[in-house]
């Protein structure tokens, strides 16, 4: 799909998604705020990469007008692709989020995926510049 109509400008590789992943963890952390005093527990999900179909379902924009940017497109796409083949299963995941749904606990986040639990414990620890650097490499390769 081509178009020069874009409001991001086709910069579409991860960027829309990754925005919507954290508006919506940022949204149920406010929210877990909001709901405990009625009794009422949220919880967040974060899977990581899954072997599923979803992945090669989507649809890539590509910006006419912002050729300099394909080649990049392309080459992330790629490795996207190889993370999303060696994924956790749909039904190890299913498996947190019915965890998740019967834990009593006021807990919010729950990690369904190796690939997961390991970036997220280094986000926590490693400076940004490093962590930028590893996964622009893990992106970018």
């Amino acid at each position: 799909m081509s178009t020069s109509h874009q409001p991001w400008g086709g910069l579409s590789c991860e960027s829309l998604y990754n925005t919507s992943k954290f508006a919506v963890e940022g949204f149920s952390e406010a929210l877990q705020y909001e709901l405990r005093p009625l009794g009422i527990r949220v919880k967040v999900v974060q899977p990581g990469s899954i072997k599923t179909e979803f992945f090669n379902s989507l649809i890539v924009a590509k910006n006419d007008d912002l050729p300099e940017y394909h080649a990049y497109q392309e080459k992330v796409l790629a490795n996207l692709r190889s993370l999303n083949a060696g994924g956790s299963s749909a039904r190890k995941v299913a498996r947190v989020i019915f965890r998740a749904t019967r834990d009593r606990s006021n807990r919010l986040r729950y990690i369904a995926g190796g690939d997961t639990r390991l970036l997220l414990k280094m986000r926590k620890v490693l400076p940004d510049g490093i962590f930028f650097n590893l996964i622009r490499n893990l992106l970018e390769k």
